[in-house]
């Protein structure tokens, strides 16, 4: 059971057990971050628990990019009707988190009195997002964040020859890297990041600010941005400690680390670490986010908040 599934340990022994011993529920909410594979792991349960006919992913009709409340009633409509031979309803609404508050309300409604082997399997990056009353009717499972050994299973599955560097890069996720060498605007996005990383030492404070709004106008790749970020300063940091390199996680940039290690104090090093994870924890709960990316490259820049110095260009 569950062969086709990477890691996943705790999740697969608890399905296992609901569908060996026919207990499942109506509803589970499996949270877990972007790139984790939540669409193809609930793909996986549903096969194990009916047939692909009675399987249905539920995504926004009429051009939205967010469940409404007429995508919810049409599921409604269909979980009521009739199976050939008994068969359970699998139904799987990606980016849960997302619908608005009226197809929230609608779900709501419909988990209150739940259609006979009809099965929910929502998925979410954060299950706070969706309405209490919602997560008060299912089981929640959160996903493990992928060892190093099965990220590069699962790279190598793909074709891909895993580095140090791509597995840092995919931070505990299963697709990050390949969802990103797909992605037109990621070369330059990772361009930009690194002449950042390279020249934010000699940047003028007029500079940050518009570098910032750039990044702003980047949202949907910000997250990317700041790993690359927290990437680049562990190395230094490490570097900067042992003055050894196999540890280094930019091996192909193995050059500028070690002249970049030098324009920095350790615990200079430290701060701007706990900067970046900070920005990180900030955005994740919608903090502001050209505030939060302005005062990072501060930090960054050195000589405004921390009282570094630094030139200016």
């Amino acid at each position: 059971m569950f062969d086709n599934l990477i890691g996943q340990e705790t999740l697969k022994k608890f399905f296992e057990y609901e569908i060996k011993n026919n207990v499942l529920s109506h509803g589970y909410i499996i949270e877990g971050p972007k790139y984790m594979g939540k669409s193809f792991i609930a793909l996986n349960i549903a096969m194990e628990i009916t047939t692909p006919t009675y399987t249905t992913v539920i995504l926004p009709t009429e051009d939205r990019k967010l469940l409404s409340v007429d995508d919810i009633r049409a599921m409604k409509e269909d979980s009521y009707a009739s199976t050939f031979g008994g068969c359970k309803k699998v139904y799987i609404i990606p980016n849960a988190d997302d619908m608005t508050a009226q197809a929230q309300n609608a779900f709501l409604k419909l988990l209150e009195e739940p259609p006979q082997d009809c099965i929910f399997l929502i998925l979410v990056q954060d299950r706070f997002n969706i309405l209490s009353t919602i997560r008060s009717r299912c089981i929640t499972l959160k996903l493990e964040r992928y060892k190093d050994a099965e990220i590069e299973t699962y790279l190598k599955s793909q074709g891909i020859e895993p580095s140090p560097e791509i597995i840092k890069l995919c931070d505990g996720t299963l697709t990050k890297y390949t969802s990103l060498i797909l992605d037109k605007n990621y070369e330059k996005i990772e361009e930009l990041a690194y002449r950042i990383l390279l020249h934010i030492r000699e940047l003028h404070i007029a500079r940050i600010f518009a570098i910032t709004k750039h990044i702003k106008n980047l949202k949907d790749y910000v997250e990317d941005i700041l790993d690359m970020f927290l990437i680049w300063y562990k190395d230094l940091y490490v570097y900067k400690q042992t003055a050894q390199t196999e540890n280094i996680d930019n091996q192909s940039r193995l050059n500028d680390v070690i002249k970049q290690s030098e324009l920095y104090a350790l615990e200079e090093l430290e701060e701007i670490i706990k900067q970046i994870n900070f920005a990180k924890l900030r955005l994740e709960y919608n903090g502001n986010l050209e505030m939060t990316i302005e005062n990072l490259l501060m930090y960054m820049r050195g000589g405004i908040l921390n009282g570094f110095s630094a030139g200016s260009k």
